[in-house]
């Protein structure tokens, strides 16, 4: 089955206070683990968007069904520090131009 990518339009199913947010809020969990212990070291795993196949003993196994949320590319346009890595790749890897 393909998932559904389509952005949510009935806005009743979200809560009040959730509807408010004008810039949503980025948690950097990483930096907080361990009392962010870890925040030096460049130990993070960004996992690749729509990646390709990887082979194996009994075919391959394919990402499917993977698109970007209309709020991904509204933030992106809207604060030029965000650009995740593997969301910049997706972009180029896809040949898709980034939102503008």
């Amino acid at each position: 089955e393909i998932a559904d990518c389509t952005p949510l339009t009935d806005m009743s199913a979200v809560p009040a206070a959730l509807r408010k947010i004008k810039h949503p809020y980025l948690r950097d969990s990483y930096a907080e683990f361990f009392g962010g212990i870890l925040r030096p070291f460049p130990l993070r795993y960004r996992r690749p968007m729509a990646a390709p196949g990887q082979p194996h003993a009994e075919g391959s196994d394919e990402t499917i069904g993977e698109c970007v949320d209309e709020s991904v590319a509204e933030l992106w346009k809207a604060d030029p520090t965000y650009r995740p890595a593997n969301l910049t790749d997706y972009y180029s890897r896809m040949g898709l131009p980034p939102p503008a």
